[in-house]
């Protein structure tokens, strides 16, 4: 089976995003990563406090996940969620890299560049495309 890895950071994504992450997902009969990056805006957080922020948005992103894939009525598209700090652009790669990733997703609005995402692109060695409201629409 075939991964799909959504990817939102620092205030990135909305909830039609995900939306059509899983949709996605289902039609693709693929099953989907969410990677949710705490990345340089929390490094000057303390090591503990990091750590508790990291398990409560992984348990908030599941939980966002739970409502959206029973919303859609896609109970059957197989969720995982991973929490990681650190650079994005080192980030992404890394877990495209220790999985079976076909597709990145990013999710829209995303504060990056054609040129940054062309980059993004290369690292992982798979298409890397922005997911968002226009997409979740059509």
């Amino acid at each position: 089976m075939t991964e799909i890895l959504y990817v939102s950071w620092g205030g990135s994504g909305r909830g039609t995003a995900v939306r059509a992450a899983v949709e996605r997902a289902r039609d693709e009969d693929a099953s989907l990563g969410f990677l949710a990056v705490l990345d340089e805006s929390f490094g000057d957080m303390e090591e503990a406090l990091a750590d508790v922020v990291a398990d409560e948005l992984g348990w908030l992103v599941s939980a966002q996940l739970r409502m959206v894939t029973a919303a859609l009525n896609a109970e059957n598209v197989r969720t995982r969620v991973l929490v990681r700090r650190g650079p994005l652009l080192e980030i992404v790669p890394a877990t495209v890299k220790e999985s079976t990733v076909d597709l990145v997703l990013l999710g829209a609005p995303v504060p990056l560049d054609g040129a940054a995402i062309e980059r993004l692109e290369d690292a992982t060695g798979v298409p890397v495309e922005v997911i968002g409201p226009e997409q979740a629409e059509a």
